[in-house]
């Protein structure tokens, strides 16, 4: 008797034995529509605000390259090259539009980046992945102003989950080789 195993047999207390259960119960049909709600969840998005040269591109790059989400840079006078390329590849009318403004050599319209923008937030890559929006609103008011452009932003579908609110950083090394206006609050252009 002494050689023969000894087995004990593991307490459960009733929870764990409830728990146990109820995952049994678990078909691979709720295991797929587990699967489908997660597909089907609202995706991150953020938005970035600041002063310019505060280092909000920079930051909202990486976070959208680290997170796999889409970067949309708002900035009217120099929107992401994505943005445009996509639209002179694409061919459309906007695409035409924005091809002969930068053939001339003028500098694009705040109505046509708008648009580009709109465009982009209501692709179904931002629907899938999600977005970092940075530099909207924008401070230009010949198209829609500040209040407007936050009133859309609210009226969007899948509105802002995080607003990333960078506070104006005064170091001299970071505002090197741009021209400001301190009486405006102003930055020119960058040199």
């Amino acid at each position: 008797m002494l050689n023969q195993p000894l087995y004990v047999k593991s307490y459960r207390t009733k929870s764990q034995q409830q728990d146990q259960e109820e995952y049994r119960q678990i078909s691979q049909l709720s295991k797929e529509e587990g699967t489908l709600r997660f597909l089907h969840k609202k995706p991150l998005c953020v938005l970035f605000l600041g002063h310019p040269c505060t280092g909000k591109t920079l930051l909202a790059k990486k976070l959208s390259e680290k997170w796999k989400l889409q970067f949309i840079n708002g900035k009217v006078t120099s929107p992401t090259t994505e943005l445009i390329n996509n639209h002179l590849d694409e061919n459309d009318q906007l695409g035409k539009s924005l091809a002969e403004t930068l053939v001339s050599g003028e500098a694009l319209e705040e109505e046509a980046v708008f648009s580009m923008i709109h465009q982009k937030l209501t692709s179904p890559e931002c629907a899938h992945y999600g977005y970092v929006l940075d530099d909207l609103p924008t401070y230009g008011r010949t198209y829609l102003t500040t209040e407007e452009q936050l009133n859309y932003i609210k009226t969007l579908k899948l509105t802002p989950d995080v607003i990333v609110s960078i506070k104006r950083f005064t170091s001299k090394v970071r505002l090197e080789g741009f021209l400001s206006d301190r009486f405006r609050d102003t930055v020119l252009f960058g040199a």
